[in-house]
């Protein structure tokens, strides 16, 4: 085998290699959050160890192999886009970039999942598991007080009424799948501005027994957006709070203690 296609199976190897290594690195760094969910972390650390494998092994038979051009080419554009590239966040609304600070290892139930308030209990809840409650609940979801953290999405227009738009964006896998879900949140107060994030304690009252029900709900350009229609959350108290370190949801769970 000449030296010129020696090299270029030794560079085309090189490149697969380089993949399975930037992916082993992107599974162990701190901005893997921003693009996958945790939880799949191991399958692609364990994807690119694979894939490294198998570039130092054609690496090793370089000498009895032909490389294809277009597919060394292929695995170096691949790998340089990879190496150029920096992770996105999503612009309003759902994500508000200055508050992405830390990385999530998993997302853990709160410590204390009740708060009390006026002489009033609230179940810590994020605004997905919420939602899926609202869903699909057996018992009456109006029966409990909640408190729950969420960004205003909505257009500052849309709250003259009283109402807000507030959530949040859950990704299931990737930022591909990703949603805002968000409940309209009848304060009567004075109005967060779009981006806020805010604190709601209340609890679930039924649509149609709402002067809201028709509510108009005007959105800048975004992410997929699912609204909770059966139900408005009625808010008791409604204040500013920091945005989360991580303001993404990627756990939900179905009973307390609630991801929060």
């Amino acid at each position: 085998m000449g030296l010129i296609t020696r090299a270029a199976a030794v560079f085309e190897a090189l490149m697969l290699a380089g993949l399975g290594g930037f992916m082993v690195w992107l599974a162990f760094s701190a901005d893997y959050w921003l693009l996958l969910n945790p939880k799949f972390r191991w399958l692609t650390g364990l994807a690119g160890a694979l894939l490294a494998a198998a570039g130092l092994a054609a690496m090793a038979l370089a000498a009895k192999r032909r490389a294809g051009g277009a597919r060394a080419a292929l695995f170096a554009v691949l790998l340089a886009a990879c190496l150029i590239s920096q992770p996105v966040v999503l612009a309003t609304p759902g994500v508000d970039a200055a508050s992405v600070l830390d990385e999530p290892a998993r997302s853990k139930p709160t410590q204390t999942s009740r708060v009390a308030w006026n002489g009033q209990e609230y179940i810590r809840i994020n605004v997905a598991e919420l939602f899926m409650l609202a869903q699909n609940a057996k018992a009456d979801p109006t029966a409990r007080r909640y408190v729950f953290r969420a960004q205003v999405v909505s257009d500052p227009e849309m709250d003259k009424g009283g109402v807000l738009l507030a959530g949040r964006l859950m990704v299931w896998c990737c930022l591909a799948d990703a949603v805002v879900v968000a409940f309209l949140v009848d304060h009567g107060g004075p109005a967060p501005a779009l981006g806020d994030w805010v604190e709601a304690y209340g609890r679930l009252t039924p649509a149609q027994a709402t002067a809201h029900a028709g509510v108009e709900v005007k959105l800048k350009a975004g992410p997929m957006l699912a609204i909770e229609r059966k139900y408005l959350f009625k808010a008791e108290r409604l204040r500013p709070c920091p945005a989360p370190s991580v303001p993404y949801i990627f756990t939900v769970h179905q009973a307390e203690p609630y991801a929060y």
